[in-house]
Parts: structure tokens; sequence; C-alpha cells
């Protein structure tokens, strides 16, 4: 049981952790990391929708993080997948 505690106050220790970095720092690196992270996201919305639909996804993202306001993305995947689902639907249904 004792080694259970200390392994855990270790790893509690470990976890928080954070080094001392100046703000400037810690700023750049969280922004590189979402900046990547959004170039990645873009790439894959190109990659998987139509070029209108893309189009579309793309602008709602950028208009979300403008707005702080991330279910507005969400609202426009959703018109998408949904809008997608019913022409699926009508397809199978009419053959």
């Amino acid at each position: 049981m004792s080694i259970n505690r200390k392994s855990r106050s270790i790893l509690e220790e470990i976890s928080s952790y954070v080094p001392q970095k100046n703000k400037e720092d810690l700023i750049e690196a969280r922004a590189q990391h979402i900046i990547v992270s959004a170039i990645n996201l873009l790439e894959s919305i190109d990659e998987n929708f139509t070029p209108v639909d893309a189009e579309m996804l793309k602008k709602r993202f950028v208009s979300s993080i403008r707005g702080s306001d991330p279910n507005r993305f969400t609202r426009m995947v959703k018109r998408i997948k949904f809008g997608d689902c019913a022409d699926e639907g009508e397809e199978s249904n009419g053959i």
C-alpha cells in the first residue's frame, strides 16, 4: 500500500510541475500548436468535403474563432451532416 501512495505522490508532483517560463514563451508555444492544428483541420476539411461545403466550413471556423463561439462551427457541421444524410436517404429510397 505504501508503494501506491508513494507512486501517486510522485505522479501528482510530476504532473503539477510546470516549468517556469516567461509568459511570452508560453503564449508563443501555445499559439504555435494551435496554428498547426488549425492548418491541419483546414487541410482535412478540404480533403473530406466538397469544395462548396469546405468553403462554408472554413468560413464558419474563422467566424467561430472571431466570435468566441465554437457552436457556430458545430452548427454548420450538423447542417452539412444532416443534409448529406437526407440526400443519401432520398437516393436509396428512390432507387
